[in-house]
């Protein structure tokens, strides 16, 4: 079974299946059904992925609108176990809601980047470590980053395959894009490399987004996740 770890108050994942049987379901779940096909079902995809999130983080029964009318409450909870505090805490505050969507917005964006790290990590140990060659995919506990180095060509022609059979390439290639991105420390792509990417995104439909916008998306959304234990900040006042 993957496994990952825990920051804040979120316990190690492992830890959290063996307390949780319906959590050990899901990811089981996610485990069972991965294929790459899976990948041109974005939504699905990600629901299952924060269906797991939200039942590591045990908040899959708080009220969705139980702090505030600004933000889902699974959400700032999620958030509030993962970096080890209540929303905007700083010395001798009591705990409040966001008190606008200034301030929900910036958790909501973390909280995203979260599940697309989660995702991918799971990913990453189903079937989805071949992207970057048989020796990729040990999960590197200490640092919870997946060790990795440059992507396998003949599994860039099997994903162009694949794409090709899809009702949204699109959608498909931009989750390939992400598990590049959100893969974790490893070998920059050199420009063989990405031009096989390039060459697998257009061979089939000429409507398919440019890889490189792909990519520069999901690589500008994994420089900005973080997970470390700190405040929530309650941002502009």
């Amino acid at each position: 079974m993957p496994i990952l770890r825990g920051f804040g108050d979120l316990t190690d994942l492992h830890v959290a299946m063996s307390l949780d049987e319906a959590l050990l379901d899901l990811v089981a779940a996610f485990r069972v059904n991965w294929s790459w096909e899976v990948l041109g079902d974005p939504a699905a995809l990600d629901a299952l992925a924060e269906e797991i999130v939200q039942r590591w983080a045990g908040v899959q029964d708080v009220a969705a609108r139980s702090r505030g009318p600004h933000i889902d409450a699974r959400v700032l909870e999620t958030m509030e176990m993962l970096s080890g505090n209540f929303f905007g805490v700083t010395a001798g505050l009591e705990v409040r809601d966001p008190e606008g969507y200034w301030q929900a917005d910036a958790v909501e964006a973390a909280y995203e980047q979260f599940l697309n790290l989660v995702k991918v990590q799971l990913i990453l140990q189903v079937g989805g470590q071949f992207l970057f060659g048989a020796s990729a995919g040990l999960y590197e506990f200490g640092t919870a980053t997946l060790t990795r180095q440059g992507i396998d060509q003949a599994m860039v022609s099997e994903l162009a395959d694949i794409a090709a059979t899809l009702a949204d390439p699109n959608g498909f290639w931009m989750e390939v894009a992400r598990i590049i991105a959100f893969a974790g420390p490893g070998d920059e792509l050199v420009p063989e490399q990405t031009a096989w990417l390039a060459s697998a995104v257009s061979a089939k439909r000429g409507r398919i987004l440019l890889w490189a916008r792909a990519a520069a998306m999901s690589c500008t959304e994994a420089r900005t996740t973080t997970l470390t234990s700190g405040t929530l900040g309650t941002g502009p006042t």
